[in-house]
């Protein structure tokens, strides 16, 4: 696929520039070995590839692919910069940070040498195998034992759990995992993790605390441990090792009742420079008492009125960025509520435009004729190798598009073509632009 793209700044109006994306790529038999790996959902795994490009490159990027056993692109890459020497192997390791929602299944890895300013050079399609499924548990440990000493919590309460631990093994920045299931065995998602250091034969304890949901339902519960790697390898698995009891809460009387104070309401978390900002809450009280507003990490640019918490102000150009951990709260001098914390952004109106045009393809990488446009992609951002951003286009007959909204600073865009069976092509060489 050939692209073609301009780029336009709307301050200084439509700046053309001759920006060709090849995605051509020389196939390249440079891989010296293959690998198959195995990892579960919301672990790392390390890719590593021996390449040999048969020329010196310096600077080189080196960018790793995920697609399904489909050959689709799932969007999951990582890239790093290597140099290499004609006629010498490298070998070039990064690491991917598998989404905790990605689908259990095979997925094959493939590999992209790009110069230092992003020209395509050689392209090892499927040099990998990559396994996601759930880690199975590891056989019981040997001295495993665990402790409750709040044995009988309510809905809504805590519970605290220690575990007396022995490895046989030195083991840095393992994870030490506490998990509850209901009396029938059936995990009920709740677990805590603490992260903790071992050495070959010392006895650790490790304790924790269990925050229980107010809506645990009374009963037994069982506490299971786990020791995991700092990549979250098993390593041993203690189950069932101490049981907790979940009582029924009591019930005031109304006389023992003092009416709460509450606060509501959602603030807007974002404007632009220049535009007027008014959040008012709304509090209740018990009858006859007088409420206090206050707040905490106040926008040094904004007013607060302690009677109605009222925040308001208008920022200037000055005043862009975030004003993180906003916390507006009341009292009536008995009781007291808060609005769970928020982060209120400042930004300055983008009006950039990149402009892109391409050159539809007419065949496939293996030279067959492309019979089944479907449309393409465009992928986007302001590193090159961060391109968080996506625009699908499903009109194949479209030969250009306009990406507005942009903000000051150097935009990276690649695209891929997409055919009517889900099929997705390799990346298009990396466009850049500075708006």
């Amino acid at each position: 696929m050939k692209v073609l793209g301009t780029v336009a700044r709307a301050s200084r109006g439509l700046l053309a520039a001759a920006l060709f994306l090849a995605a051509l790529m020389i196939m390249h038999p440079g891989l010296a070995s293959a690998t198959s790996l195995t990892a579960a959902p919301g672990q790392s795994v390390r890719v590593s590839a021996t390449l040999n490009p048969g020329e010196t490159i310096s600077g080189a990027n080196v960018m790793f692919f995920a697609s399904s056993s489909a050959g689709v692109y799932t969007g999951l890459h990582a890239s790093t910069v290597a140099n290499f020497t004609a006629g010498q192997s490298t070998t070039v390791s990064e690491t991917f940070a598998l989404p905790a929602t990605l689908a259990v299944g095979n997925y094959y890895i493939s590999a992209e040498i790009y110069s230092s300013s992003w020209a395509p050079l050689h392209w090892i399609q499927n040099f990998a195998t990559l396994t996601v499924a759930t880690v199975a548990s590891a056989p019981a440990a040997t001295g495993a034992t665990t402790t409750v000493s709040s044995p009988s919590p309510v809905p809504g309460g805590q519970v605290n759990v220690s575990a007396n631990l022995t490895l046989t093994q030195n083991l840095s920045g393992a994870n030490v995992s506490f998990f509850v299931a209901n009396s029938s065995g059936v995990y009920t998602g709740l677990h805590t993790n603490t992260v903790i250091n071992f050495t070959n034969g010392q006895s650790k304890t490790v304790s924790a605390t269990l925050s229980l949901p107010a809506t645990i339902a009374a009963g037994t519960y069982k506490v299971s441990v786990g020791v995991y790697s700092s990549s979250w390898a098993t390593l041993r698995w203690a189950p069932n090792v101490s049981t907790f009891t979940v009582g029924t809460a009591t019930v005031a009387t109304a006389s023992q009742v003092t009416t709460p104070t509450t606060i509501s309401g959602t603030p807007v978390t974002a404007l632009n420079a220049g535009s007027a900002y008014s959040f008012t809450p709304t509090a209740k009280r018990a009858s006859g008492a007088s409420l206090t507003f206050s707040i905490a990490n106040q926008p040094v640019w904004a007013k607060f009125d302690t009677t109605s918490g009222a925040l308001t102000g208008t920022p200037a150009a000055g005043d862009v960025g975030s004003y993180a951990n906003i916390v507006i709260s009341v009292s009536d001098g008995k009781t007291s509520a808060s609005l769970p914390p928020f982060t209120l952004t400042v930004t300055q109106i983008s009006n950039g435009v990149a402009a892109l045009q391409w050159t539809p393809p007419t065949d496939n990488t293996d030279g067959s004729v492309l019979a089944d446009p479907a449309g393409y992609k465009i992928y986007y951002g302001t590193s090159a190798s961060a391109l968080t951003q996506t625009v699908a286009i499903t009109n194949p007959g479209l030969t250009a598009y306009t990406l507005s909204n942009l903000s000051p600073g150097t935009w990276y865009f690649v695209m891929t073509s997409q055919s009517a069976a889900g099929l997705e092509s390799p990346l298009s060489g990396v466009i850049s632009a500075t708006l």
